[in-house]
């Protein structure tokens, strides 16, 4: 039968502090390899960080849309006045007993004569 007899004067000794040393070494840096480069690790939470602002950013923009179109669409449910901008802005339309004066500059006169 072999009987270990493992001392702390034993263990203190150079050798097996310097293997106990060199095997905790190699531990921590394939922890840190991991923990850098490893799946999931640091470079990837950089990433993936950055990829969320960005995705965050178009988000807002497409809030910031529907609020608008939200708005747009309650005006238009509400009344006719917002109709009646649209018929008038986009379509160029006139009411009934009204008088319509468009008023031409020097620059839009000459893009209509080329």
């Amino acid at each position: 039968m072999l009987h270990f007899r493992w001392s702390i004067e034993k263990f203190g000794s150079g050798y097996y502090m310097k293997l106990f040393t060199f095997v905790l070494c190699l531990f921590l840096m394939g922890t840190m390899y991991n923990f850098w480069y490893g799946k999931n690790g640091w470079k990837d939470y950089k990433e993936y960080q950055k990829r969320i602002e960005d995705q965050e950013t178009v988000n807002q923009s497409l809030v910031d849309r529907n609020n608008l179109i939200t708005s747009e669409i309650k005006d238009l449910q509400e009344g006719y006045e917002g109709i009646e901008d649209i018929a008038r802005s986009d379509f160029g339309y006139i009411k009934q007993d009204e008088t319509f004066i468009r008023i031409i500059s020097k620059d839009e006169k000459r893009k209509e004569l080329k």
